[in-house]
């Protein structure tokens, strides 16, 4: 399971800091970062997250703001939840029209 999550983790980071045009020393810059505030401090390896009530997104979401802004990359917060959204979430677009349109076939 804990390898699963760290997955789809690394996964994320991998979109929003392409997305962003993130330097690779950067990346897993943010990569430690994150694995350090899920496991607390604790090894890496560990089999057990210790962080709970936290939706891995945001830690995502913060960390990668975060040490950006560390590192001098200037970006509004605004930004990064942008292109979360554009490339975690509705990769493919959001489009109202077409939600609506699968909601109202699975009713009849």
């Amino acid at each position: 399971m804990i390898k699963k999550i760290l997955n789809i983790l690394a996964e994320r980071i991998y979109l929003i800091t392409n997305e962003l045009n993130v330097e690779d020393e950067l990346k897993e810059l943010i990569w430690v970062a994150i694995k350090f505030i899920i496991f607390r401090g604790e090894a890496f390896n560990n089999t057990k997250l210790l962080i709970t009530d936290v939706h891995m997104d945001k830690i995502i979401i913060s960390t990668t703001f975060y040490v950006l802004n560390l590192n001098k990359h200037n970006l509004e917060l605004s930004k990064v939840f942008q292109i979360f959204k554009d490339s975690v979430l509705f990769p493919g677009g959001f489009n109202l029209q077409d939600l609506e349109n699968v909601f109202n076939q699975k009713i009849k």
